[in-house]
């Protein structure tokens, strides 16, 4: 969660208008499976773009930099960048197959097919590898496993039972995650968390955003054992676990997206910039929106695929 400053920041309207039109926007496209499944597409491609567009190139120019052997690495794996972000797109739209076997399947040949290319440009061209060069595709490889790979389980979700109330409530118990984090952080500020990692961020905002998210997660209950809202079909939308699961669900949901959180900043000071774009007003690039999202959705549905399969949860058959 960002934004846990101990100062409210001066893009707080502009935030909050991207926040009200885009979260309307998210909550009707997944009332379908086509629209949810073109929502979580869009969100894994434009992070992943921005990723091999601005981030990672950066990451390795600052590298190139401390290296006679990697100069000219930037430039040189440019097209690189571009096709694994072509990779990550087909890897995301395996998940509209609705077969994890599918989507690992296609990870592993996008693995494959990324340092080919790099083998295959080496020869051609007569490179030797540097270390900025195998830098990149390290982390062309990390972008299509962290993004595209994480982020498309949000399709993979709806294959379980409850699985549209499952899409959103992570979706809601993550914003609200954000939301808490940056409301308790701006007022409250404290101790620094990480400062060495991302100096904006405390303790109070961290603990603010696993309050919001326990409180959303609560709501979310009391929704599910009131029935309302449907899901259309005659059934409850979310699944009817108890209190104490959906609370608990809570806090783990905001400390994976802390962590999410956490690995980005790490990359954006390894890349030497403050935000992954420039794509949502107030906000920043749609990594910067999508960053704590990216643990939970992947946690959320191997979580719920190991109760399901185990017996271990009534709910989940």
């Amino acid at each position: 969660p960002r934004g846990c400053a101990p100062a409210m920041p001066a893009n707080w309207t502009k935030r909050a208008l991207t926040v009200g039109v885009l979260a309307p926007l998210a909550v009707w496209l997944l009332s379908s499976p086509a629209g949810a499944n073109a929502l979580v597409v869009v969100v894994t491609i434009l992070p992943l773009w921005e990723f091999n567009a601005a981030v990672a190139p950066a990451i390795v120019a600052r590298l190139e930099r401390g290296s006679d052997d990697g100069k000219g690495a930037a430039a040189y794996t440019k097209p690189e960048f571009s096709f694994a972000t072509v990779v990550g797109a087909l890897v995301a739209l395996s998940a509209c197959f609705e077969d994890t076997r599918v989507h690992n399947f296609a990870l592993l040949n996008g693995i494959v097919a990324l340092t080919l290319l790099h083998v295959v440009r080496y020869e051609l061209k007569s490179v030797s590898p540097s270390p900025a060069t195998a830098a990149a595709l390290v982390l062309q490889v990390f972008g299509v496993v962290y993004i595209a790979w994480t982020m498309s389980h949000g399709i993979l979700l709806r294959t379980l039972p409850y699985g549209r109330g499952l899409q959103v409530l992570v979706c809601a118990v993550v914003w609200n995650t954000d939301n808490g984090a940056l409301v308790v952080g701006a007022n409250v500020g404290g101790r620094k968390f990480i400062p060495a990692v991302s100096p904006g961020k405390t303790w109070a905002g961290v603990l603010g955003g696993v309050g919001g998210a326990v409180a959303t997660a609560v709501a979310l209950w009391w929704c599910a054992h009131a029935g309302w809202p449907g899901d259309g079909a005659g059934g409850a939308l979310f699944p009817p676990f108890s209190l104490a699961e959906y609370a608990a669900g809570g806090a783990g949901l905001a400390c994976l997206g802390v962590l999410g959180d956490l690995v980005e900043s790490v990359l954006k000071r390894a890349a030497g910039v403050k935000d992954s774009g420039r794509m949502l007003p107030g906000v920043g690039g749609m990594l910067d929106r999508m960053d704590s999202m990216l643990v939970p959705v992947a946690g959320m549905y191997y979580a719920l695929t190991f109760l399901r399969e185990s017996g271990l949860s009534q709910v989940m058959r």
